[in-house]
Order: C-alpha cells, then structure tokens, then sequence
C-alpha cells in the first residue's frame, strides 16, 4: 500500500440480519431469481476497518480471488433456516466469502 489512506477502509460483501431487508430480497427473489441481490437487501458491498495484526504469529492477507460457496449462496437466497444450530457461531453483518486466494501483505 502506497498511503495511509489506502489503509483505512476494504470493500467486503456484506450479509445483514434485518427484516426489513429480507423482506425485499425475499418478495423480489420470488418475482426474479436476481432480485436477491438487489439494492436495498440484506447483501451489499461495503467498506470496512483495514485489519489489524492482533497476535505475533498472525499476518495479513490481501484478497486476490474470493469464492462463494454453496452455503453462501443458500444464504444469499434465504433458503437457510433461521433456527440452525451454526447460527450461534455467526456474528452478523456478516462478510461473506470464505474461500480466499491471496498474498501475504504483512
């Protein structure tokens, strides 16, 4: 990274846990598959805190390519069940996306 400011925030696509927003996806997505990922639902890219080194033997990794898996994309098209027992292991907004390809930066 050439500035601090570059530093500062990264995009991630991000999964909220709000009604209203799975209300829409949900209405729009029985009208057209696409309406899932459509302005205004539970999905969007946003900006986040650059990550912080919070251990010696950790490092950082820039994202080069990310996947979406299959369970991701059961959460994009709100088929998961809302009591699922590995719900109590997410933290939501959640940063979707767990299958990176990347290279160590620090």
């Amino acid at each position: 990274m050439n500035s601090k400011k570059e530093k500062s925030n990264i995009p991630a696509l991000m999964f909220e846990l709000k009604r209203i927003k799975l209300l829409k996806a949900f209405i729009r997505g029985k009208i057209n598959p696409k309406g899932f990922w459509k302005s205004g639902g539970p999905v969007s890219l946003k900006n986040i805190p650059y990550p912080k080194i919070i251990a010696e033997d950790w490092v950082i990794v820039k994202t080069v390519f990310c996947g979406i898996c299959g369970s991701d994309m059961t959460e994009l098209k709100l088929k998961g069940s809302l009591d699922n027992p590995i719900r109590s292991f997410i933290s939501f907004p959640q940063i979707m996306g767990h299958e990176p390809v990347g290279i160590i930066e620090s």
